[in-house]
This record gives structure tokens, sequence and C-alpha cells, in this order.
């Protein structure tokens, strides 16, 4: 029974790591400061496993410059989160998060090299007080910085 056991857990660590060291990043970050001190900033991160995304990150940073004036979006899920239902049609992922009793969903669709993620599905529950997520975050394959609509 040891023998088996150990096979197994070798066998799953190696599937592990594999996956991992072939998990490719996507990732984009776009920042802008304005002449009254406040900024707004943006970014995300795209996992993708077998050419298939299997995990995101997005945030949304707006601070208006005067002390105690920043406000942030943040959301993170993966294929790991047993709260999270992931529907792929095509070219088009589909979201859909139940962490806290309302469901949250992000859609992201792939065309060329980018990646438009729609947040506006989003609750709530990611953002704190007078924070806000854009229409739209695009992050495009071999560039570091994110395209946001409306622009900033």
């Amino acid at each position: 029974m040891k023998d088996g056991f150990s096979g197994v857990m070798a066998c799953t660590l190696f599937l592990a790591v594999n996956t991992f060291a072939f998990a490719e990043q996507v990732s984009c970050q776009l920042a802008k400061r304005y002449k009254d001190g406040g900024s707004v900033s943006y970014s995300a991160n795209i996992t993708l496993g077998a050419g298939k995304i299997t995990a995101l990150y997005v945030n949304s940073t707006i601070a208006s410059g005067a002390e105690g004036g920043g406000y942030l979006c943040a959301f993170n899920t993966s294929k790991l989160n047993k709260t999270a239902k992931w529907s792929v049609q095509g070219a088009l992922t589909t979201l859909m998060v139940n962490d806290d009793g309302e469901e949250s969903v992000v859609s992201i669709r792939k065309v060329g090299s980018a990646y438009l993620i729609d947040p506006s599905g989003i609750n709530r529950y990611y953002c704190g007080f007078g924070a806000e997520w854009p229409d739209e975050i695009i992050v495009t394959s071999g560039s570091k910085k994110c395209k946001v609509s409306p622009s900033p």
C-alpha cells in the first residue's frame, strides 16, 4: 500500500509542477496621475494553461489626492475556487462567482492576441466605498500596458 501511495503522490506532484511550469501569464498595468494629485491605476493578470484561461486577477484603484481618498476594487479567482463556475464558448470565457451570496459575472473575450475583460458584472463585495470598475480592461499579449474604456 505504501508503494502505491508513493506512486500516486509522485504522479500528482509531477502533474502539478508541469501544470504550473507551462502556465502562461498575460498581464498589464496602466497608471495615470493628475495635476490635482489624484490618480487612477488598473492592472490585470490572466493565467493560461493549455491555451485556456485558468485564473483571473483584476484591480482598479482611484485616489483623490487628499489624505484618505483612496478607493480600490480587486477581483481574484481561479479554476481552484470552488464557488466559481467557468463557461467557455469559443473565444468567450464567462466566470460566475458566488463568494458572498451575490453572484458576480465576468466575461473575457479573446480577440486576436488581446483579451477583453468586462468587469461590469462584478458585485460591490469586491470594491471599497467610492471605488468603481472601468467598462472594459484590454490585456494584449506582448504589451505590458492595459487599455481601459473609458480612457482615464
